[in-house]
């Protein structure tokens, strides 16, 4: 069974809603073993370890590191959505 895409934004029934988020923001895919942050095309973007990335390799575990923040802009500032690594 897949996990991914694991869809966030905020259209209700996603695996992830945020509300304020692009309606399809973001999306989680597992490429080669190794998850992969994508941007949606979302106007305010998509943001990991405080960089507005389109794609990038995130790790598997969840920590409370500032350099593994996955964040999302919504209303013109970002909103941390999960901490990983």
């Amino acid at each position: 069974m897949s996990l991914t895409p694991a869809l966030i934004g905020s259209e209700p029934g996603l695996q992830v809603v945020v509300p304020g988020a692009a309606a399809r923001h973001a999306r989680v895919v597992e490429r080669d073993g190794a998850f992969v942050l994508q941007d949606g095309g979302s106007a305010l973007g998509t943001f990991l370890a405080g960089e507005r990335v389109h794609e990038c390799e995130i790790g598997s575990s969840c920590v409370h590191a500032a350099q593994d923040l996955v964040g999302l802009g919504v209303d013109d500032q970002e909103q941390v959505i999960s901490h990983c690594r």
